[in-house]
This record gives C-alpha cells, structure tokens and sequence, in this order.
C-alpha cells in the first residue's frame, strides 16, 4: 500500500500548494470581487457532476486507468495554462476543465484503494488516506513560507512539480476494471426519460 499513500501525499501536497492561493492569484490579476467569487464557485459547481460523469464513462467502457492518467494529465496542463492566463475571459474555460479533470481523481483513487485492500482490510483505508493531510500539512507550511519569500508564483511551480511524481505513482496504482453490464445504456436512458 506504499503506492497509495504515495499518490495521497503528493496529490493533497500539491492541492496545498494552489488551492489556498488562487484567490490571491486572481486578485493579482486585476479581477473584481464577483469575478472571482464565479471563478472559485465554478470548481464546486462542476465537481457535483464531473465525478460521476467521470466515473460513469470509466464504467461503461471499463478504461478506469487510462481515464485516471488523462485526468491527471488534464489538470496538469489546465493549471500550466491557468498560470500563465491573464484575463477572466481566458480563465473562465481554462478553469471549467481544470474542475473538469480534477473531479475524478481523489474518486477513482478511494475506489482503487478500497478494491485493493479487500472485504477483510476495508478498515484500513483510514491509514492510507491520512497520508494526505500530512502531504497538506508539509506542504502548505512550506510554500506559505516560500511565497512569503519569493512571490505568489510558486504556487504554480510547485504544484507543477509535485504532479510529475504523482502522475508516476498514478502510473503503479493498481486498478481493478468495471466493466458496467451491456445492460447499462438502456438502463441510462430510462433513468433519464423517466420524470416521474
């Protein structure tokens, strides 16, 4: 389980670096206060369904790891992009597909943990998962020390830079497959046809 408390430290190491700090970022920018206020209210908003949405497509298709890696991939380059944006026009799209691609990851991750550990080791989950609030807790404390220092911008790098190993945790995480019944569009599309 070395693995999953790898992938939990660094991820929440890294949502430490940005997530406290993009209010900031988007006030350096020049953004009023209700720009700002939709920025940030996006990322709930889109978190609400893009999980399951996420996890409906990994079910139907049965590509839970390929899904997770591009996951990984897209927040990565949606906040290399967010870094480097320079208006609320810019930010509004690049923000929906980091809210986007974030929303699967810590979901898939629960999931692949819990298969792995078993009926019999279900109880343990609490000791992989604790790995993330000590990867939060180095990690806020370090970089609130080294914006102090050195400027709002090394948010994005570090966030940045933890991702690259996390993404090669990601890589050795095991994944079980579910494959939804072929069953599952049908039963979709009653779901959503009903309205009673």
């Amino acid at each position: 389980m070395v693995v999953a408390k790898a992938f939990y430290f660094l991820f929440f190491g890294a949502m430490a670096c940005l997530v406290p700090f993009l209010t900031l970022y988007y006030q350096d920018l020049g953004l009023s206060g209700r720009e700002i206020g939709f920025l940030t209210g996006i990322v709930p908003l889109i978190s609400m369904f893009g999980a399951a949405l996420w996890g409906m497509i990994a079910d139907a298709t049965g590509r839970h790891r390929l899904l997770f890696l591009l996951a990984i991939i897209g927040t990565w380059c949606s906040v290399f992009l967010m870094s480097n944006a320079g208006s609320f026009s810019i930010l509004i799209p690049i923000v929906v597909i980091y809210a986007l691609c974030l929303s699967p990851i810590i979901p898939l991750t629960d999931n692949a943990v819990i298969d792995q550990l078993g009926e019999e080791r279900r109880g343990e989950y609490g000791r992989q998962r604790v790995w993330g609030s000590y990867g939060w807790g180095l990690a806020g404390a370090l970089i609130g020390v080294i914006i102090a220092a050195s400027g709002l911008h090394w948010a994005f790098i570090a966030f940045l830079a933890l991702y690259v190993p996390l993404f090669l945790v990601a890589t050795r995480l095991p994944m079980t497959p579910y494959t939804a019944s072929s069953h599952f569009w049908a039963e979709l599309r009653e779901l959503l046809s009903n309205h009673a």
